[in-house]
This record gives structure tokens, C-alpha cells and sequence, in this order.
């Protein structure tokens, strides 16, 4: 069973690539009409105090943009060339089996499968069923009894 995000591609490539055309068109239409309609009400409809509201969202943006490119700047004089976050050291095999209370022998079995695993819930605990294999259980969801 493939993946859901792979199922685009069984339909029909004229299929998939007219939805893409169409879309692109629609937006351009939606752009186009929004524009002319901003066009015409400043241009046939406007008075005084459409044009300060018009003057206050320009300097509104200007003022973003002037602060999103300090921000920027910033940014780059301080992180450039540098690590942001700190990397996660390797961990051992286990030291994630501590974290999920699983043995390190059944995590390389866990790494090892080319199938899904299903956890599945019985008697209070969880596990991790791989077919052809006995279960196991995932230690750090088990619930109290």
C-alpha cells in the first residue's frame, strides 16, 4: 500500500497537470479582478479619507519592511557562518532504548525491519508487532494497573 502523499501520482498526468493549470489560472483571474476593483474604487470612488487610509497602509508597510530588513541584518551579523542550535550528539542504541524503556537488542531489531511495525494495546501495555517476530513491548507507555 503506497504512502498517501504517493497516491497523486497513480491519476493521469493530464489530469494532475490540469488541476496545476487551473489553479495558476483561477489565482491569476482572482488577482486580476482584486486589482482592477482597488483600481476603480481609487480612481472613480475615492475621497479624502480614502486616500489618508490609503497613506496609512503604505507607511504601515513600509515600516514592516524597514523593520523585517533590520531584523535581517541582524540576523545575519549575529548568526552567519555559525551553528543557531546546538547538534544532538549520537546517541547509543541504549541510550534509546532507556528513553522508550525498549532493550537495545529489540531497537536493532525495530531499525532492522523493512515492514511497518503495529503497536498494538493489550492488558495495560503497549507493543510493537512486527510480523514474525514476538512482540515487544514499549516500556515507557505502559500504563499503571
Amino acid at each position: 500500500m503506497k504512502p498517501i502523499y504517493a497516491r497523486n501520482d497513480d491519476r493521469h498526468f493530464l489530469i494532475r497537470w490540469g488541476e496545476k493549470i487551473f489553479a495558476i489560472v483561477m489565482t491569476i483571474l482572482v488577482w486580476v479582478f482584486m486589482i482592477t476593483r482597488i483600481h476603480y474604487k481609487l480612481t472613480t470612488e475615492a475621497g479624502e479619507g480614502l486616500f489618508q487610509v490609503f497613506d496609512f497602509l503604505l507607511i504601515g508597510f513600509g515600516l514592516t519592511l524597514f523593520a523585517l530588513i533590520i531584523w535581517q541584518i541582524y540576523n545575519y551579523s549575529r548568526f552567519h557562518e555559525r551553528e543557531r542550535r546546538k547538534e544532538f550528539r549520537d546517541h547509543t542504541l541504549d541510550e534509546f532504548g532507556l528513553l522508550y524503556g525498549i532493550s537495545a537488542e529489540n531497537m536493532s531489531k525495530l531499525q532492522e525491519i523493512r515492514k511497518a511495525a503495529v503497536v498494538r494495546f493489550e492488558n495495560n501495555r503497549y507493543y510493537y508487532c512486527i510480523e514474525g517476530e514476538p512482540a515487544i513491548e514499549i516500556g515507557m507507555l505502559r500504563k499503571e494497573d
